[in-house]
């Protein structure tokens, strides 16, 4: 580092005992208020001395000074100051007397014209962060009947991309290197939101695939944000989870484990990826272990395709066109091998997933038969 002359350094060094003065003012004046003018007189002395001297390494020796001496709170501090002052700008948008807050777009210059950014980067994204997570959450939350990742494109587009455009003061930058810059910027704080969107949406995945098909907007928009962000595994893994937690336990009976079973395949062939196609088999993976150790499993199975009154599956299976079985009798009677003719990739797992949990499909048959054979009784008696 290029030091200053002495007179300087002494300027510098009352400068900075002048700052941390003003600063702790906090407690009478408030964080936001001392900030400001512990900054805004910091600047004034650094343009003082730069209008009067050529003196090198007067702004890399002041930031020293400040931040060597600076207590962890002042870090704090300004990601609170950035925090409180996007949420401002976040409620008043849509008001017709908004207008962008100078003061704190001077604050955020003078920042960088005294070379601080470097110090502040992580208080910065820190901020950001945590009003990016405040919006997301609060907006889409356990909703999952209706689109609604638009409004979040919408705060994007509309409130988020221009202050972070005046707290960066990219609507400076002009040089090409600079125009990358804020390209880059741009872009990084773009998939951010996606990416706590996309977080948010994983954390209540159980809900949304119980609440399936109801849930399905939630299901599809969610498609896109998740390719952008390459979050498949972390999803896979996310429902894996909590499908052992919250659903394999005594608790539950075998006709709700396959009901939540179905509807889990059918959210993730939605979701699924060529770049993990093993997103189903990880997620799923412990359910079809699970029922294999039940007892009741292929008789559920079973009753499940020939229920038409309140049959997820066999409603499911009607809607798809597919045909379920097609079981031939061989001259002696026996049933031929057990198989499944869905229309479109989609449709390919649901029912053989369900079977195949058996190393053979006679356990399944046997039961198939055994109900056919039941209701083929009633019918004639009745």
């Amino acid at each position: 580092m290029e030091f200053p002359s002495r007179l300087h350094a002494v300027r510098l060094r009352i400068a900075a005992r002048v700052f941390w003065k003003l600063y702790r003012r906090r407690q009478r004046d408030g964080v936001c208020v001392s900030m400001i003018r512990a900054v805004d007189a910091a600047w004034q002395e650094i343009r003082d001395i730069s209008d009067v001297t050529n003196d090198g390494g007067v702004r890399s020796y002041f930031a020293a000074l400040i931040f060597t001496s600076a207590s962890p709170c002042f870090a704090l501090d300004v990601a609170a100051l950035l925090r409180n002052d996007l949420l401002v700008t976040h409620d008043t948008f849509f008001s017709p007397a908004h207008q962008q807050n100078k003061t704190f777009a001077l604050f955020w210059r003078q920042i960088r014209e005294l070379e601080w950014f470097h110090y502040l980067r992580d208080a910065f994204h820190k901020a950001l962060n945590s009003v990016v997570l405040t919006y997301v959450h609060k907006v889409c939350r356990a909703r999952y009947d209706e689109p609604i990742f638009t409004k979040i494109l919408s705060w994007r587009r509309g409130v988020f991309l221009p202050w972070l455009q005046s707290a960066v003061c990219l609507h400076q930058m002009q040089t090409s290197e600079k125009l990358k810059q804020k390209e880059k910027i741009y872009m990084s704080m773009s998939l951010t939101v996606e990416e706590k969107f996309v977080d948010l949406r994983i954390s209540e995945m159980y809900d949304i695939i119980t609440e399936f098909p109801e849930s399905v907007s939630a299901v599809q928009e969610l498609k896109g944000p998740l390719e952008r962000t390459h979050r498949h595994k972390k999803l896979a893994h996310s429902v894996r989870e909590m499908l052992q937690r919250r659903l394999l336990h005594p608790g539950a009976s075998t006709s709700q484990i396959i009901d939540v079973f179905s509807s889990s395949v059918k959210v993730l062939q939605i979701l699924k990826s060529s770049v993990v196609d093993s997103l189903v088999d990880i997620a799923t993976g412990p359910v079809r272990s699970y029922l294999k150790k039940r007892k009741d499993t292929a008789r559920c199975i079973a009753a499940s395709l020939t229920d038409q009154s309140n049959s997820d599956l066999h409603h499911e299976l009607c809607r798809t066109d597919s045909q379920i079985l097609e079981i031939s009798v061989e001259s002696d009677d026996e049933m031929a091998p057990l198989q499944a003719t869905p229309k479109t990739a989609a449709q390919v797992k649901l029912l053989p997933m369900l079977i195949s949990i058996y190393d053979s499909p006679e356990v399944f048959v046997g039961e198939y038969r055994l109900i056919l054979c039941d209701k083929w009784a009633i019918f004639f008696v009745s």
